[in-house]
């Protein structure tokens, strides 16, 4: 479940004009219509470069008897993982190329899934499993990737977790800075920057890393 920050739209937009030396009582309609432009290029931006992982979600879709074609969850941008449910056992199912699942001579046959397609053009994204399910009492749990809640509602909150306030107003800032105030642009699409990146650092799962040495039999 996503965390909102703890600014408002409309606090973020503020708080971006004051780092470009604009005060409060000058960001007329004008600015806050670009800066709401601006919000969604962003948070676009942020999408299509990499997982972000309190937008992450869990769910279950039970199979359908020669059913070949599956919606993944409404608003979701891509499959991250998919397990296949079966008298409670999860088994993993590997995830093949549009080239590898066009290359499959019989995509009709039924039978156990094992791998899946993900067609990313339609909205939300299509899963091919293959073979196509044999019964409807199985079923696919999966981690899928959410799209952003790009509020741009003055009294709305962006989809983003605590540790992202940051590199969200910097991010905002650099980009009306390219707008109202070039002579800042550079420093502020520095600070920007920097701030993306502690973000990013500060998200990375927090899991131990275990290596096992195994002998070879002489």
């Amino acid at each position: 479940m996503a965390v909102s920050t703890a600014f408002t739209t409309g606090e973020a937009i503020i708080e971006a004009f004051e780092r470009l030396l604009t005060t409060p009582e000058k960001v007329d309609g004008p600015r806050i219509t670009s800066a709401k432009r601006s919000i969604r290029l962003l948070l676009e931006e942020w999408e299509n470069d990499q997982v972000k992982l309190w937008n992450v979600v869990s769910t279950t879709t039970t199979t359908i008897d020669g059913t070949a074609t599956y919606a993944l969850a409404a608003g979701a941008i891509d499959l991250l993982e998919i397990y296949l449910r079966r008298s409670g056992i999860d088994t993993p199912i590997s995830v093949m190329s549009r080239s590898e699942y066009f290359g499959i001579p019989d995509k009709d046959e039924e039978g156990r899934p094992t791998r899946v397609w993900v067609d990313r053009s339609t909205d939300p994204p299509t899963m091919y499993p293959w073979p196509v399910p044999e019964n409807s009492t199985d079923v696919f749990v999966y981690n899928y990737i959410d799209s952003f809640n790009a509020s741009t509602s003055p009294s709305g909150t962006p989809d983003l977790s605590r540790g992202w306030q940051e590199a969200f107003i910097a991010g905002l800032t650099a980009k009306l800075a390219e707008k109202w105030a070039r002579p800042l642009l550079g420093e502020k699409t520095a600070l920007a920057t920097i701030a993306y990146r502690k973000a990013k650092m500060g998200e990375r799962e927090r899991a131990d890393t275990r290596m096992v040495i195994r002998r070879r039999a002489c």
